[in-house]
């Protein structure tokens, strides 16, 4: 999530409590990443258990910068399969949800070729999934439409639609 939505705060924060709740009525032991980034990428969750999640307003989230988009949606997909392998819960189901307005400004570490490489391997793996609400990202050109078992990406526009009509596009991923 980028400084590019501040005018979308709240409903960033209600689309993304909503989507908590909704995945703390399934059963299981759900892990949550989430990463902020504007010119930098902070790491607020990853592969923390669902029941430790607080309200994205409890963060103290705040938009504001520029979009980092190529090296926030990196280094969120390392840091998280590297935490999952570490807890060797690395062959559970993963959802990767970027929201963003789709521009791409200071990354430094990933171009979208190398995103989009990045993307297209772990997307080839059978337990992740990626899924884009806003616009387009510019890195998911090539990645992610090359889906196995039926199970795509899926791009929803919660920016012209409002965070939470969006956000109801996201469980048929995990649960089809």
């Amino acid at each position: 999530m980028s400084g590019d939505v501040s005018h979308l705060t709240d409903a960033v924060i209600s689309g993304v409590d909503e989507f908590v709740s909704e995945l703390r009525r399934d059963p299981g032991d759900t892990r949550f990443s989430l990463t902020a980034f504007d010119t930098r990428v902070e790491h607020v969750h990853i592969a923390v258990p669902l029941a430790e999640v607080p309200s994205l307003a409890e963060t103290g989230y705040e938009p504001g910068g520029m979009t980092a988009l190529f090296d926030a949606v990196a280094h969120t997909v390392l840091a998280t399969d590297e935490c999952l392998r570490a807890q060797g819960r690395d062959a559970e189901k993963v959802m990767v949800v970027v929201m963003t307005d789709g521009l791409e400004n200071p990354s430094t570490d990933y171009t979208a070729r190398t995103l989009s490489d990045l993307i297209q391997a772990y997307d080839g793996r059978p337990n992740w999934t990626f899924v884009y609400l806003g616009r387009p990202c510019v890195a998911r050109r090539g990645a992610g439409s090359r889906r196995r078992s039926g199970v795509r990406a899926r791009q929803r526009n919660a920016l012209g639609l409002g965070a939470r009509a969006s956000r109801h596009g996201l469980r048929s991923p995990l649960h089809p």
